[in-house]
């Protein structure tokens, strides 16, 4: 019955609180359009949800309640919702304390320790998300306190590293220094994409800052005690350095005092160097690293392409345009090892990419027109490519106009090749 009434005002108060949203949309310099007695509503319902939230017998009910609540009341009383959510965050950090930190001796103990611990995450994580949206400073405070360790010494949760990047994405608009020292220490523990994350909101607040730990994670890169290691070879370091609460909770080793990088995170590094080093371009910046920096990133790729035992066309595809252009040896030796059976695929995928390049930052119009100076036998792959490009970017109607061309390119081929096989047989004919 609780749960039902508390559900019920949750919707009550959402459409309230949508209704106020579109008054004040109106005029966004201010919200005296929205009536007195649609606030006085309102505030009673979280008044009654407030006490609502205390009721649930069952501990991650009444935090998810307690969360919830708290978002909705941050505005009109944020003394209340910090109150509520620091009281989510202590009977968490309660329930943390009665699992116990020893090692399973079984497999059983094993298996529902880490269905415990999963529950316990998902539920750490949604809390400290949704108090991040409102006071990330806070959400960070509350992190390190619901941190747990195991008998060894370990970090007893597999997303600590990318929890606390995230929350630092949310103290960057802020504070983007402080954000700039999170992820300066998480770089001590490995490369992933919520590094990079950090990176470009740090980026696009303090250019000063992002310029630094762009180069903080290529000297990590370069530096000599650093192996970069295939995908085939390593898994990704999230899993790796955060030796957490995985299924085999049995791990006795200690904490490595440093990290291996996969080819495809320094790949995903250099992706984002050059997709904000476009932006800094169009916002007239300066880059987040400079050309040189960037010609050392690929070389270090290109030298490890080179000695990597297994090599695809598809894994180096994305670089090899820049490997040709900067080091033709290291090129060539690639192309050799990849084999003479996928080099079709790679010039192929190279093409793909240089086409990529060519219609960068250009409007449908333009791209039509490089596509039509194109030879006819391109065109569909090219048309294919554009119009994947535009529905990626959520130029839905660009998409079709493009798809729409693909249309009209294969009918004239396929009517091309009719009158081919037409013509060729009229000629057999005739000279039979």
């Amino acid at each position: 019955m609780i749960v039902k009434k508390f559900f019920v005002f949750v919707i009550c108060f959402g459409l309230i609180g949508n209704a106020i949203a579109q008054s004040a949309s109106k005029n966004p310099a201010s919200t005296s359009d929205v009536p007195s007695d649609l606030k006085e509503r309102a505030l009673r319902l979280l008044n009654n949800l407030v006490r609502e939230s205390e009721q649930f017998s069952l501990p991650h009910n009444r935090i998810r309640a307690r969360m919830s609540v708290a978002s909705l009341l941050w505005e009109s009383n944020e003394k209340q919702a910090r109150t509520l959510f620091q009281n989510a965050v202590a009977e968490l950090n309660t329930i943390l304390g009665q699992i116990h930190s020893e090692i399973p001796e079984t497999e059983e103990q094993n298996y529902e320790k880490y269905a415990i611990l999963n529950d316990v995450k998902n539920l750490r994580n949604e809390l400290l998300l949704t108090l991040a949206a409102h006071d990330p400073k806070l959400a960070l405070e509350s992190l390190q306190e619901l941190s747990r360790k195991n008998a060894v010494g370990l970090n007893i949760f597999d997303d600590e590293q990318a929890l606390e990047l995230s929350l630092a994405a949310e103290i960057a608009a802020k504070d983007p220094k402080q954000a700039y020292e999170i992820a300066k220490k998480n770089l001590e523990n490995g490369l992933n994409y919520n590094l990079f994350s950090t990176l470009e909101d740090i980026y696009k607040k303090d250019v000063e800052l992002g310029t630094k730990l762009a180069q903080d994670i290529l000297s990590k890169i370069k530096s000599k005690d650093l192996a970069i290691n295939s995908p085939y070879e390593h898994t990704s370091n999230s899993n790796r350095m955060t030796n957490s609460s995985t299924m085999d909770m049995t791990t006795t080793g200690s904490q490595r005092t440093g990290f291996v990088v996969n080819t495809w995170e320094a790949q995903a590094f250099l992706d984002t160097i050059k997709k904000l080093n476009r932006q800094a371009a169009k916002d007239k910046k300066t880059n987040l690293l400079t050309d040189s920096e960037v010609k050392e990133l690929i070389e270090v790729l290109a030298q490890k392409y080179v000695s990597q035992p297994y090599l695809s066309s598809y894994e180096v595809s994305k670089i090899m345009l820049e490997i040709t252009k900067y080091f033709p040896a290291q090129a060539q030796a690639i192309k050799s090892k990849i084999g003479q059976a996928e080099i079709t695929t790679l010039n192929n995928l190279m093409n793909g990419q240089a086409f990529q390049i060519e219609i960068e930052d250009k409007s449908a119009d333009e791209i039509l027109q490089i596509i039509e100076k194109k030879p006819v036998a391109e065109r569909d792959g090219l048309y294919r490519e554009a119009a994947q490009k535009a529905f990626t970017d959520g130029a839905v109607q660009n998409a079709k106009n493009f798809t729409a061309k693909l249309k009209q390119s294969a009918s004239m081929i396929i009517s091309i090749n009719k009158l081919t096989v037409l013509f060729r047989s009229r000629l057999r004919k005739k000279a039979i």
